[in-house]
């Protein structure tokens, strides 16, 4: 197992610092402890834990960075299920260029409803047709899992992901 940064250990245990002073100053001061340090501390010991998770992913990922983790992906393959019994996987794609990013941003959160899902299906090959040959009978059904219905119970779709990533 590789062994973490004495850094890394440092700020590990400086970390549970409050939460063993919050319980002794509930315990022995709970008039002085002001209402706004409930919210503080559940945030604290959500930040603290999301911490510890990302030290932990980081220690695999060393394993599958990179070329590693596409000779895992080929030995999988040529192995199966029988020969690899756990594997962890890194992002290993390319990384997306600043055009990519301003052509997103010039759809992303703008989609309105639609009455159909083949009116949807055309919205979407509108803006996402470079995205491989499909038949127009394949991007309908692509465009199925890209649709939900609107909340209020209408018969209309919208498009399924959260408008505020646009922000």
């Amino acid at each position: 197992m590789n062994r973490l940064p004495p850094l890394v250990y440092a700020l590990g245990y400086a970390g549970l610092l409050p939460f063993i002073a919050g319980p002794l100053w509930l315990t022995a001061l709970p008039a002085a402890v002001p209402g706004w340090v409930d919210g503080l501390w559940l945030s604290y010991a959500a930040m603290i834990a999301s911490f510890m998770a990302g030290t932990l992913w980081g220690l695999a990922l060393p394993t599958s960075e990179g070329p590693n983790g596409l000779i895992g992906m080929a030995v999988c393959a040529h192995l199966g299920s029988t020969g690899v019994r756990r594997l962890v996987l890194n992002d290993v794609g390319p990384t997306i260029e600043w055009l990519a990013l301003q052509r997103i941003g010039q759809y992303l959160g703008r989609g309105g409803e639609f009455e159909t899902l083949q009116q949807a299906a055309d919205a979407l090959w509108a803006i996402a047709s470079s995205f491989g040959p499909h038949s127009p009978a394949q991007w309908l059904a692509l465009s199925r899992h890209m649709v939900k219905p609107v909340a209020d119970g209408r018969d209309a779709l919208r498009l399924h992901y959260d408008p505020a990533l646009a922000l």
